[in-house]
């Protein structure tokens, strides 16, 4: 995946990202964009249906994501890890 160090959300205020086990994957990056590159964010959404073994390493990562990534201070975050 390539991505533009010059993209910005700058309007973004709400996102959600919901997926099943064949695109957990694809998540994690995808919710570092949006973070990274949304300001006015103020809440954001994981939602997820993964094994319990993936449970454990999407929850360490998701947590890493979000202290790491934020553009704005302001955001919520919301985990909805179902196993």
């Amino acid at each position: 995946m390539i991505i533009e160090e010059e993209c910005h959300l700058s309007h973004l205020k709400f996102a959600k990202l919901s997926c099943d086990r064949c695109c957990s994957r694809i998540m994690l990056p995808l919710g570092k964009l949006i973070l990274s590159s949304s300001p006015v964010l103020e809440v954001m959404i994981f939602e997820a249906r993964v094994t319990s073994e993936e449970s454990l390493k999407m929850d360490k990562r998701v947590s890493r994501v979000s202290e790491c990534y934020r553009a704005s201070a302001n955001v919520d975050l919301i985990f909805n890890i179902e196993k």
